[in-house]
């Protein structure tokens, strides 16, 4: 990714906080007094504001991910939430926010879509969209598996359930004694996959926010889109 991206995404939202401070403050007084009204560019500012900051929060809780995976809370154990439908939780829930962002993106990008009357600046931004997806989609590798359509798929996690299977089984039959092999065999990938899990986690964080680095730097300052709309709406 080209320098003058990185970090953009930072440099736009404090840019436009800026623009956005009358309207916000508007908007407050709003809740308490319902004769306040809006004006076009106003109420584009706080959609486009709202939008941003859901996008911001989403990716505040994908950050936490690397932590959720890598953990298990005893109270759940004892409660017959293992360890590996904890970190089977984990990864679907990881998925379904990934997905969540990508939606929120969308919606970011519908918005201007809307607002924008050129063509030309229309079909760009669909252009934006469609890569947007494509990025998201290949970056996981799971499309259309996310938990709202079917269970994640994952050969590791079915030999780790495998095991814990066998060892239930065996405890059932008094065979203790070969519990402590897949004991073993269970800690050993437990840890493999959390280590594996981890990394991946923190590279596609890592790689979700250059993108959208870029998404906002060609949207918001190479295409000066923003500016086009407040035009149209003065």
């Amino acid at each position: 990714m080209s320098e003058e991206y990185i970090g953009y995404r930072k440099i736009f939202i404090t840019w436009f906080l800026k623009i956005a401070k009358s309207p916000l403050k508007k908007s407050a007084k709003a809740r308490l007094d319902e004769k306040v009204k809006f004006n076009e560019k106003e109420k584009f500012i706080l959609k486009i504001g709202q939008t941003l900051v859901e996008i911001e929060s989403q990716l505040e809780i994908l950050d936490f991910f690397p932590v959720f995976i890598n953990s298990s809370n005893y109270n759940l154990e004892k409660k017959g939430f293992s360890k590996i439908a904890q970190f089977r939780y984990h990864l679907e829930y990881y998925f379904s926010e990934m997905y969540i962002l990508d939606q929120r993106l969308e919606r970011l990008i519908n918005i201007l879509i809307k607002n924008v009357k050129e063509k030309n600046e229309k079909e760009k931004l669909i252009k934006i969209k469609k890569k947007q997806h494509e990025i998201l989609d290949n970056l996981l590798k799971v499309r259309s598996l996310h938990v709202h359509k079917q269970k994640y798929q994952d050969s590791d996690i079915y030999h780790m359930e495998l095991l814990e299977q066998y060892m239930g089984s065996n405890t059932v039959l008094n065979k203790t004694k070969k519990n402590d092999y897949a004991k073993e065999d269970l800690k050993f990938y437990l840890g493999n996959n959390r280590s594996k899990w981890k990394k991946t986690i923190n590279k596609n964080n890592k790689f979700v926010k250059e993108s959208i680095d870029q998404i906002y730097y060609f949207v918001f300052k190479k295409l000066k889109i923003m500016n086009k709309i407040f035009k149209y709406l003065s």
